[in-house]
């Protein structure tokens, strides 16, 4: 509209702008408007086109505004609202926050109330015990020191206490011998009877028959000798004091024994821990201290003989022979060699093996048995699928093509080829404990059963030939043959008896000789 106010005709520069024709959209003259919108519909004069134009947009703008106003008025009503609102929570937050606080600091005192009251429990009760612990140590410390009176008191009564010990041991030895050793004399007084007492088996061994004591009777004095016992069915035994003695005294226990070709006797004594050689008249000739428990023994020969050392897991070589200048017999230990595990089965197999047989002490626990050399090199090694344990027993067949064991545990003895083959196993019964186990001239198997009392003999292909049984055997241990295979040594619990088979080997004929 200034447009139109200020400039003039762009086509009639001279002229204003009076008109405005709205078919056209434009400015125009007087001179424009009859020459070119004369016959527009749409012409009007510019002033009123200008006022009405004016008039329009001012209701425009007057309704644009009174909208913006009542936009504005509603804001303005909605922000107090929101003020309003904002203060009351703010309020409202600041009076729980007190609330909270109020609850907060009342817990912390009830806390600490709790603490100094549980506080107090706690020292009170500790008081208390430690004052019942000061009573008990009080009353403790007064037993203490009546204990210790009592004990002063024991110490002091000592001498007198062994010194009754050792009457009574002696009284108990003289009652022992006077009962077992001198019944041929009759009922004695306790003071005829006068032996030598020893403190240790070698002390004993090393005495003289004249020296091992008397008995007084009414004629005459005797000093200590061998003599008869009669048995029950009224055949008589020779007795060797000095074995006898030792038997009564010390206990022994045969774990191993063999005949030598010269008629001497080798035993194990395991109690003693001793090898002892023994003479024709079973007098005590020589013996060998070992340092641990001593098992079976075998012979290569009457000079070479091996202990087997079960503990100590070895196999002891030892020579017997002549000691020049006193003509004396002496054991030497000469070579050793140790095993796998536990063993306590032994025998010979020829001139210069051994077969050795026990129980795995680690791992499985099976059976085993093995050859070796003298020299220990190991040959061979079996196992037995058996969970195994103590008291093994070896024995070969006269050939040495069969190695025949009897497990103590299992109550079986079993018989080995050479190469490990199992021919047959025997079980029985009347077969309690079996221990040792040996085989005569013919074959046969001889087997003692510790438990059941009895031997077993036994064919060579495992078959029950006959049990023997005896009241003597109380507690059968060992049983060796002799090299013949005629004469039997067999030990029992302490004692040794030699049993010497009829001509005709009939074993129903057996005779035992101590």
């Amino acid at each position: 509209m200034n447009v139109a106010s200020e400039n003039y005709c762009s086509i009639h520069q001279e002229e204003d702008i009076s008109y405005f024709c709205s078919s056209h959209d434009a400015l125009c003259c007087m001179k424009c408007y009859f020459s070119d919108h004369k016959h527009c519909c749409k012409v009007v004069d510019i002033e009123s086109h200008e006022k009405e134009t004016l008039d329009r947009n001012s209701q425009h703008l007057i309704n644009e505004l009174k909208r913006i106003e009542e936009y504005l008025l509603q804001y303005i009503e909605t922000n107090q609202r929101n003020l309003y609102r904002l203060k009351q929570n703010i309020k409202n937050v600041l009076i729980s926050i007190k609330i909270v606080k109020d609850r907060v600091l009342e817990l912390i005192d009830n806390l600490l109330r709790d603490v100094e009251q549980q506080t107090k429990r706690i020292y009170d009760d500790e008081f208390a015990k430690k004052s019942e612990d000061n009573d008990d140590c009080h009353s403790l410390l007064a037993e203490v020191q009546n204990s210790t009176q009592r004990l002063d008191s024991v110490i002091q009564n000592r001498n007198k206490t062994q010194k009754f010990l050792t009457e009574y041991q002696e009284q108990r030895h003289v009652f022992i011998i006077r009962d077992q050793a001198f019944s041929k004399y009759g009922k004695l007084e306790s003071k005829s009877i006068k032996f030598t007492m020893c403190d240790n088996l070698k002390s004993l061994l090393s005495l003289r028959d004249s020296e091992l004591g008397t008995v007084e009777t009414e004629d005459k004095i005797e000093t200590i000798r061998r003599i008869h016992r009669t048995l029950d069915d009224g055949r008589h035994l020779k007795i060797n004091r000095c074995l006898d003695l030792w038997r009564i005294l010390y206990s022994p226990d045969y774990t191993g024994a063999a005949l030598l070709s010269t008629n001497y006797v080798i035993l194990t004594d395991k109690k003693m821990k001793m090898c002892c050689l023994y003479d024709s008249l079973y007098r005590h000739i020589s013996h060998y201290q070992f340092s641990t428990d001593p098992g079976d023994v075998c012979l290569f020969n009457d000079e070479e003989i091996a202990v087997s050392l079960p503990n100590e897991k070895k196999i002891q070589f030892l020579t017997c022979t002549v000691r020049v200048p006193n003509g004396k017999f002496k054991f030497t230990p000469i070579s050793s060699f140790s095993s796998k595990y536990y063993c306590d089965g032994l025998t010979a197999l020829g001139k210069d093996k051994v077969v050795i047989s026990g129980y795995r002490d680690t791992g499985n626990k099976n059976y085993f048995w093995g050859i070796w050399t003298t020299s220990g090199k190991e040959e061979c090694y079996h196992e037995i699928d058996q969970k195994g344990g103590k008291g093994t027993y070896l024995a070969t067949n006269n050939s040495t093509t069969c190695i025949y064991m009897s497990c103590f545990d299992i109550d079986t003895v079993f018989c080995f080829g050479l190469d490990g083959h199992m021919y047959f196993k025997y079980k029985n019964a009347e077969l309690a404990g079996p221990m040792g186990i040996d085989v005569d001239r013919d074959g046969n198997v001889y087997v003692v059963g510790r438990w059941s009392q009895n031997i077993h003999q036994v064919s060579p292909v495992g078959c029950l030939i006959k049990i023997i049984s005896s009241g003597i055997l109380t507690a059968p241990q060992k049983i060796a043959f002799s090299v013949d295979g005629l004469t039997s040594l067999i030990t029992n619990q302490g004692e040794v008896f030699i049993t010497i088979t009829a001509s005709n080997g009939d074993v129903s004929e057996l005779q035992w000789k101590d």
